[in-house]
């Protein structure tokens, strides 16, 4: 089994989102428009409704919505994925400047999607079941009084971290078992990708993990800043409100959400031109480590040394 080069696959991704901005820009752009106009026509007045929303109700139909957006959202993504991907692995063909293909391709990476969904559900599903059997018998084992609310909030602030570790762990195990090359192999080998991805991340877990967080904690940790900028003040608010009563966090609750549907649109524009950049980075790492594991879809072309 070949083993990924770490280093090497860190770098390629890097200089490829840098030195290929504009193929990547043909490949985002059109997705991310489709996107901002799904924004402005259905997630803001839907998120504008929750906003003027009273006693914590939501609007009628909200739970479709919310599934058509996941839905809407997910597609754009494996569109996006297939496209980077392509163009990492010198593969992807017709018009330079743009990009928008729902084939065969885009629908398996889709469908893995929607699976890894579905895996992380029941994953949630068992760990709350794990967490209240183990709360219910630390708490009758350890509590006088097995009744007593303050003794089983004392045991639960013991379990409920162990148990969220215990949901993360094996979460990000099979995300990046299942996930890594899902992408690459509905592009390359023309089949479903999670499967395949299971077995050629065999020995290869932790090289894997390591590219993800060198990629993923820098984006996290801006990420992050840029959040606090825009919802520091909002989330002051709401914490001042908490102390108030239920009445008076529910108004700063609203007022926050009706904040973030006004100032959305504008963040995304802010975030357009750092999409392929983005993009890049989250998708091209499982391309350039495939192409090690299977070389037989080497490009000249695309390597970027």
């Amino acid at each position: 089994m070949n083993k990924i080069p770490v280093g090497k696959v860190i770098s390629e991704s890097v200089n490829f989102s840098i030195q290929k901005y504009l193929p990547l820009l043909a490949v985002v752009w059109l997705p991310m428009v489709i996107s901002l106009l799904f924004t402005w026509l259905v997630m803001v007045p839907h998120f504008a409704a929750d906003a003027a929303a009273t006693a914590g109700l939501r609007p009628a139909g909200s739970a479709l919505i919310s599934l058509a957006m996941e839905f809407v959202q997910l597609v754009l993504l494996a569109v996006m994925s297939v496209g980077v991907t392509k163009e990492a692995l010198g593969l992807r063909e017709g018009p330079g400047f743009v990009y928008l293909s729902v084939g065969v391709a885009e629908l398996r990476v889709f469908g893995g999607y929607l699976l890894l969904g579905v895996i992380s559900v029941v994953l949630v599903f068992l760990a709350i079941i794990a967490g209240v059997a183990v709360t219910i018998v630390a708490g009758a084992s350890t509590a006088p009084n097995a009744t007593d609310p303050r003794a089983m909030s004392h045991v639960a602030a013991v379990v409920t971290p162990v148990v969220v570790i215990g949901l993360l762990l094996p979460m990000i195990y099979f995300w990046i078992r299942l996930s890594s090359f899902q992408t690459a192999v509905a592009v390359v080998e023309h089949r479903f990708g999670l499967w395949r991805s299971w077995a050629l991340t065999r020995g290869n877990f932790w090289r894997l993990f390591a590219i993800a967080m060198a990629i993923l904690i820098p984006l996290m940790i801006v990420y992050f800043i840029v959040l606090a900028l825009m919802m520091g003040p909002t989330f002051a608010k709401m914490m001042a409100a908490a102390s108030a009563g239920p009445e008076a966090l529910r108004a700063a609750q609203r007022e926050m959400l009706a904040s973030v549907t006004g100032e959305l649109k504008f963040y995304m524009f802010l975030f357009f031109p750092f999409a392929p950049i983005i993009y890049g980075l989250i998708i091209a790492p499982g391309a350039f480590a495939y192409r090690v594991l299977v070389p037989s879809v080497i490009d000249p072309a695309a390597t970027f040394d």
